[in-house]
């Protein structure tokens, strides 16, 4: 029993001496708050347009911030040259780096040069749309913007106008999340429907759909795409498991 605790001690010790260090890593954190000038705490959606700009969107309008101060655009009631709601859902720029911005009341564009806030009502755009709430922007492949408006898709153009757009096969169920492949293929995770996977010109491919299903994110990278659900989290889309497939890009 001695010799195997001095055996086991002296191994304990060997590995001490020979194993390779390791180095704890320090980690800074800076917070930013409404004394910083960010217009409120919960913060809803976080985007980096392409010159860097950091923009947060929260309950009570969309901070725009460059490292040093916020500019913060919100609602005013009477001035149509202000945000059409200050509940913030999501960004996107276009190819223009116009930001586009998605509220619970409609979508606003800020032009890049000027500044200059355009609003767009999906439900004056289209008569069949039942409520003005964004649920997701997509940036396109095409260099416009694309928004998500319960089963309705509007394309925000670059030149700053907005579209129905009319998919051969209509999505059935509110969209949760939206994201486009590297091959361009458009996979929109719905609020009760499953994933629905359109291409490029939103001619539809390939569903994976079911009552059960209420897939509310959707993430990838090159090789493939992940989908949540509601009963499980990141699992791939097409080896199969529990409610989840996987649709592989190569």
């Amino acid at each position: 029993m001695i010799k195997r605790f001095y055996t086991a001690f002296t191994i304990y010790i060997m590995v001490m001496l020979y194993a390779p260090p390791v180095y704890s890593i320090n980690f800074f954190f800076s917070h930013l708050g409404v004394e910083d000038g960010l217009s409120q705490v919960s913060v809803l959606d976080i985007f980096q347009d392409s010159d860097g700009y950091i923009w947060f969107g929260t309950r009570n309008g969309a901070n725009r911030y460059d490292g040093y101060e916020f500019v913060v655009y919100q609602n005013e009631v009477n001035n149509n040259a202000t945000l059409t709601d200050n509940y913030i859902r999501g960004f996107a720029e276009d190819d223009r780096k116009n930001i586009w911005i998605a509220t619970s009341n409609g979508i606003n564009c800020i032009d890049y040069k000027t500044k200059k806030i355009t609003r767009f009502y999906p439900k004056s755009i289209n008569k069949e749309c039942t409520t003005n709430i964004i649920n997701r922007l997509l940036k396109h492949s095409d260099g416009n913007v694309y928004a998500f408006c319960n089963r309705s898709v509007f394309k925000c153009s670059m030149n700053q106008t907005v579209e129905t757009v009319f998919p051969d096969i209509a999505i059935p169920s509110p969209t949760y999340s939206v994201a486009q492949a590297p091959d361009k293929d458009i996979y929109i995770g719905t609020e009760s429907n499953g994933l629905y996977i359109y291409s490029e010109n939103w001619k539809l491919k390939k569903t994976r759909t079911h009552r059960r299903y209420h897939c509310n994110h959707i993430t990838g990278q090159q090789r493939g795409y992940m989908a949540g659900t509601r009963r499980n989290r990141n699992l791939p889309l097409q080896q199969k498991q529990t409610d989840l497939y996987m649709v592989a890009q190569g």
